[in-house]
């Protein structure tokens, strides 16, 4: 029985801890940036929205996105997959299938773009020098990419066999590897 309330009274320490974690970290947030958290928590809450994994609220997780992303600075932004299947696990991975193919799209397009204007400019050996370089430079983006991590990993059952996620990444951030 002593055994038992010590362990129940390190359960509540770790718990507490945590909850002040969270809001030590809320307080680091700058104040545009806690409005739009709120804003954002209570949106998810009234959609139904649950953190995928982990023992963490949807208050904690979107608090600690908000401060990765205003420590990313100034040139990062989210990315947002969307995916739904019928287990949580499916439209986890179509979410995150579905951010970093919008990534790589967006990165594609703007090298086509600079390849393009480069080739018009420029004489055919120079042209060719970058279509390679730039060639490579879609490759490197493609498998930096795969090793993309979400900072927010939400689903919501939609009905009895179809459920929702949603996976946000920071991109512009050491943590993804951009430039």
């Amino acid at each position: 029985m002593d055994r038992l309330l010590k362990l129940l009274f390190i359960t509540c320490l770790l718990v507490s801890g945590a909850i002040l974690t969270s809001a030590a970290d809320g307080d680091k947030l700058s104040k545009g940036s806690q409005k739009e958290c709120k804003k954002a928590v209570k949106r998810l809450k009234s959609e139904n929205w649950t953190v995928n994994g982990g023992t963490k609220s949807i208050d904690q997780v979107m608090t600690e996105h908000f401060l990765a992303l205003e420590q990313a600075g100034a040139g990062a932004f989210v990315i947002e997959g969307n995916g739904k299947a019928s287990s949580a696990n499916r439209a986890m991975n179509k979410a995150m299938t579905n951010a970093k193919s919008q990534y790589a799209t967006m990165k594609e397009s703007t090298v086509e773009g600079r390849t393009e204007v480069k080739v018009s400019n420029e004489n055919s050996e120079e042209a060719a020098t970058h279509a390679t370089l730039d060639a490579s430079y879609v490759s490197s983006t493609k498998q930096k990419v795969k090793e993309f991590t979400p900072t927010v990993m939400l689903y919501r059952q939609l009905s009895d066999d179809l459920f929702e996620a949603r996976a946000l990444y920071i991109v512009g951030s050491s943590n993804n590897h951009e430039e």
